[in-house]
């Protein structure tokens, strides 16, 4: 068997058994599950790795055919700030930083008049300059807070009420992550070469199945829950996070309705944002119809997003604000402009717990399907 197709079988193998024990509730089993599966896929950091040889002979993910430039830019952004920080060696990582930034002004110069978030083929020239360092797990740090993950001053009976007052299901609080714990999540956000997912525009995404499972995320999920288990009686089911460029549109109209319940939440400070009452979200009363399929909504919102019949509510952008709601909420990005630069890049994290198509008794028994983490 070809050695990339059964390291692939591997990884898809323990990703199952990640999920698996993440819906029954046995977290650490979980956490070991998905640290292998990422592994297996992207190899060991450079700090893990025993020596700069045993990093560099890991099998690295397969360089695609074509890539957004906006994929490129941010990668480079990325390790300008692990450079800076001194969490990778200049002395082995800034020839492959001159590479990669070479990469950038040859497509930018090679197709000048394309969006940042159009896919473009990769020359020769390109594939020499990005294959030895694209998709490795250059940086990752797994560790967790020492303290509570969550504000203890928080007042989670209110969150409680506000969600089921508010039907279908809506509440927000501010500064609900301690501060430890913000700083920890904003951090590995930054810094972890995770942002395996650019097809979906001029922004990066990283998911559970591929990347986005530090032991925090599954830690703060668990503690959500045991907080606000009359909101949150189900397990969490997938997370991911998003990562934009300053001037970015967002993300657009949907419904994230294969799940019960979102927990939306922003990372990067406030100071970034230059339209302090906007850059938030835009949510609205209406509710995905359960015999629709996710891939059909951006065909049929006329059928339901009629004039006068649909309220919007806006939810500004605040650092550490988090929203609860229904799934089957239709909702977007606001507009933003952010300011230039890495560190001000909008982070915003999404939590889904439940599944939609189980009823609560077999929500151990429910799976997404494997094509979702493929």
């Amino acid at each position: 068997m070809n050695p990339s197709r059964e390291r692939e079988q591997i990884w898809q193998h323990l990703q199952e058994q990640a999920f698996a024990a993440l819906l029954a509730d046995d977290l650490t089993l979980a956490e070991t599950h998905f640290q292998h599966a990422y592994i297996t896929r992207y190899g060991q950091s450079w700090k893990e790795s025993s020596s700069p040889q045993s990093f560099w002979s890991q099998p690295a993910p397969p360089l695609p055919q074509a890539v957004p430039l906006a994929k490129l830019h941010h990668d480079l952004e990325q390790l300008d700030y692990l450079l800076q920080t001194g969490s990778l060696p200049a002395e082995h990582f800034a020839e492959h930083r001159q590479a990669l930034a070479k990469a950038c002004l040859h497509q930018a110069q090679l197709y000048p008049h394309v969006l940042p978030e159009q896919a473009l083929p990769l020359d020769k020239l390109c594939q020499n300059l990005l294959s030895p360092i694209w998709g490795r797990n250059l940086w990752r740090n797994l560790s967790l807070p020492t303290g509570p993950l969550l504000n203890p001053a928080t007042d989670f009976e209110r969150i409680s009420a506000d969600y089921h007052r508010n039907a279908p299901g809506f509440a927000l609080s501010d500064q609900l992550l301690s501060p430890e714990c913000l700083q920890n999540l904003l951090d590995f956000c930054q810094r972890a070469t995770i942002w395996n997912d650019y097809g979906r525009g001029a922004y990066v995404g990283s998911y559970l199945w591929d990347g986005f499972c530090s032991p925090l995320i599954l830690r703060l999920g668990q503690a959500l829950r045991q907080q606000l288990p009359k909101v949150l009686p189900y397990v969490m089911t997938v997370a991911w996070s998003y990562k934009y460029d300053s001037g970015h549109p967002g993300v657009g109209l949907h419904a994230d309705s294969e799940g019960r319940i979102n927990v939306n939440f922003w990372l990067t400070p406030e100071s970034a944002n230059l339209q302090p009452q906007s850059g938030g979200l835009m949510l609205y009363d209406v509710l995905a119809p359960e015999d629709w399929h996710p891939k059909t909504y951006q065909y049929r919102m006329n059928e339901l997003f009629r004039p006068g019949e649909f309220k919007a509510y806006s939810v500004p952008y605040r650092q550490n604000r988090v929203q609860f709601f229904n799934s089957q909420l239709f909702h977007q990005s606001e507009p933003f402009q952010f300011k230039p630069g890495y560190l001000n890049r909008r982070l915003n994290v999404t939590l889904i717990f439940g599944f939609r198509r189980a009823e609560q008794a077999n929500q151990h028994l429910f799976r997404w399907p494997s094509r979702r983490f493929s």
